[in-house]
């Protein structure tokens, strides 16, 4: 389900679409799940994404984001850095 289409989507940069969370207009939980949905659509053609946490997705507030920061609500994608997410596995040390 989306709750805008995509064009409009594109339009929006992150603090954008903190700004439609902000103001009512969208949830967390409404753009969690477009962004998961771009992600089943696109990730067969570019294999950038290894998992979507389906906790997050169903409650994007689970793990007490600050809904005072600048981003509140607005879904990220962590990159293979080591850094963790409250509950996710964490990658191993590598050699």
């Amino acid at each position: 389900m989306t709750v805008m289409s995509w064009d409009e989507w594109a339009r929006h940069d992150a603090t954008a679409l903190a700004a439609e969370v902000r103001a009512g207009r969208v949830t967390p939980r409404e753009l969690a799940e477009q962004a998961a949905e771009g992600v089943a659509r696109l990730n067969p053609k570019v294999h950038a994404i290894i998992e979507v946490f389906a906790d997050t997705l169903s409650d994007p507030d689970a793990d007490h984001p600050n809904r005072d920061g600048a981003l509140y609500g607005v879904p990220m994608f962590l990159k293979d850095l080591v850094s963790g997410l409250i509950g996710e596995r964490k990658i191993p040390d590598r050699a």
